[in-house]
C-alpha cells in the first residue's frame, strides 16, 4: 500500500496520560489516519515479563481513527528523506487492512516530519521487546521524555476534531486559524447547531437510567442534545464491541451484564468536558481523548486485560 500524507506530528497529553505520533492522508482528515500511542506515565524502561504475549498495557498501540486498535505488531520503520516504509506483522496487517508494507510519502514541513519521527520513536520503543520495531533513518535519537512538559497539548499547526456523527468518528485536522479565528468566534463549520433533529429527540426519549444520568450531567456542562447523542452512541458502540468479544469467549449474558454494571457505576470523571463554544474543535478533541481513555478502562474491567 502506498499513500501520500499531508499531515503529521506528535503530542503529549498529560490529562489523558498519552504520548502519540500520527499522520493523515488528507489535510482535512480524509483517507487513512494512523496513530502510534503509548502510556505517558508508564515505567521507563518497561519492566514487565519479556516472554509475555499479552500486549495490552505491555506495548504501544496503533489505531486507525477510532475504528481499529491493535497492540504491538510494527516490525520495522525505515525513512529515506521524506518517505517512510512501515512493515507490519501478518496479524497487524490483517487487522489494519494495510498489507504487510505501508509506504508513506510525507508532504509536510521538515519540522512536522521531525516531530512525527521523534514521537514515533518514543511511542514504539517501549514495551515487550518482541514488539519493538527496527528503526532506520529517523531524525531523532534522543528522548523527548525529559522535556515532555514543554510540549503543547495540541499539535503546533492544527488539532484533531471529530467531523461526522454516529458510529466511529473520523478525525478532521483544523488549522490554528480555523480553531481560533480573529475575534475569537468559532467558524460556522466548526460550531454545532443547537437545534436537535427528530432523530436526536427520539434517541434521547428512550435512554436507560444510566444513560439518562450521563445526559443530565452533560447538559449541566453546557452540552447540546446533538452532542449528547454523539457521546452516548460512541460509548454504546465501543461497549457493544466488547460485549461481542465476551460472547465469543463463551461468557454468559448474566456475567456480561454484571461486568457492564461495574463499568457504569465507576465511569471516569468527565466534569472537565465543559462546553462554552469558545473553541469547539478543542472541546471535541478533549471529548475524543476521554472516550478513548474510558473505552480502555472498560476493556480492562470486562476483558480482564490488565
Amino acid at each position: 500500500m502506498h499513500i501520500l500524507a499531508k499531515v503529521a506530528g506528535g503530542e503529549v497529553d498529560e490529562h489523558y496520560d498519552v504520548l502519540q505520533a500520527f499522520f493523515a492522508e488528507g489535510a482535512d482528515g480524509s483517507g487513512l489516519v494512523m496513530t502510534f500511542q503509548r502510556q505517558l506515565s508508564a515505567d521507563e524502561p518497561w519492566n514487565g515479563d519479556p516472554s509475555t504475549d499479552d500486549y495490552f498495557n505491555n506495548s504501544y498501540c496503533i489505531t486507525l481513527g477510532s475504528e481499529v486498535t491493535i497492540y504491538g505488531g510494527l516490525e520495522q520503520v525505515s525513512f529515506v528523506d521524506s518517505q517512510g516504509c512501515f512493515y507490519f506483522s501478518d496479524h497487524a496487517a490483517a487487522d489494519l487492512g494495510t498489507g504487510r508494507q505501508l509506504v508513506v510519502n510525507f508532504e509536510v514541513s521538515g519540522q512536522d516530519l521531525q516531530l512525527f519521527q521523534q514521537f514515533l520513536r518514543e511511542a514504539v520503543t517501549w514495551g515487550v521487546p518482541s514488539q519493538i520495531p527496527q528503526l532506520d533513518g529517523l531524525a531523532f535519537e534522543s528522548s523527548i521524555m525529559e522535556v515532555s512538559n514543554t510540549q503543547p497539548n495540541e499539535p503546533e499547526e492544527g488539532i484533531k476534531a471529530r467531523n461526522h456523527r454516529g458510529g466511529y468518528p473520523k478525525l478532521e485536522f483544523l488549522s490554528q486559524e480555523q480553531l481560533v479565528p480573529e475575534g475569537g468566534t468559532p467558524p460556522d463549520d466548526v460550531a454545532g447547531s443547537s437545534e436537535p433533529s427528530l432523530e436526536d429527540i427520539e434517541y434521547l426519549s428512550n435512554l436507560t437510567p444510566s444513560q439518562q444520568k450521563i445526559c443530565d450531567s452533560l447538559r449541566g456542562l453546557g452540552w447540546i442534545n446533538t452532542d449528547i447523542c454523539n457521546f452516548l452512541i460512541q460509548l454504546e458502540n465501543k461497549r457493544e464491541h466488547t460485549r461481542a468479544e465476551l460472547r465469543m469467549k463463551g461468557q454468559s449474558e448474566t456475567d456480561i451484564q454484571k461486568l457492564e454494571d461495574i463499568c457504569k457505576t465507576d465511569m471516569t470523571d468527565f466534569s472537565h468536558l465543559l462546553r462554552s463554544g469558545a473553541n469547539r474543535a478543542l472541546e471535541e478533541y478533549q471529548t475524543e481523548l476521554y472516550l478513548l481513555h474510558e473505552n480502555k478502562r472498560q476493556r480492562r474491567i470486562m476483558l480482564n486485560e490488565e
